[in-house]
């Protein structure tokens, strides 16, 4: 699985799905920075950047362009992890609670912790 079942019982996870184009507005990836920063301290919540390749690109290339420190991980596009979450459009910002369910589902957003909290 994308993220470990345990680990969902612990924390709530947030997902920022992005792909080349959306990695082209450094906008998007310098304020992913920013909310990482926030929560990365913090037990009961983690972030994720899952980068959506297609198979011409090389994905772990493009992953280690980016000169951020949050985690990032890595899925096909239209392969199983997108399909499952309904992820269609990049970037879009996935938040699940401990429960596992999606709690918030669109644009990427700093305000991504009032939707937990």
């Amino acid at each position: 699985s994308l993220v470990g079942s345990e680990m969902c019982k612990e924390t709530d996870i947030i997902l920022l799905f992005w792909d080349a184009c959306s990695s082209k507005d450094q906008n998007i990836l310098s304020d992913l920075q920013i909310l990482y920063d926030k929560i990365k301290t913090e037990k009961d919540v983690s972030l994720y950047a899952v980068y959506v390749w297609t198979p011409n690109e090389n994905k772990l290339a493009i992953i280690d362009e980016i000169s951020h420190s949050f985690p990032c991980l890595y899925t096909a596009r239209n392969g199983y992890t997108t399909t499952i979450l309904g992820v269609t459009k990049y970037p879009t910002m996935l938040i699940l609670n401990k429960k596992s369910e999606i709690i918030y589902n669109g644009k990427f957003t700093l305000n991504a912790l009032s939707c937990i909290k």
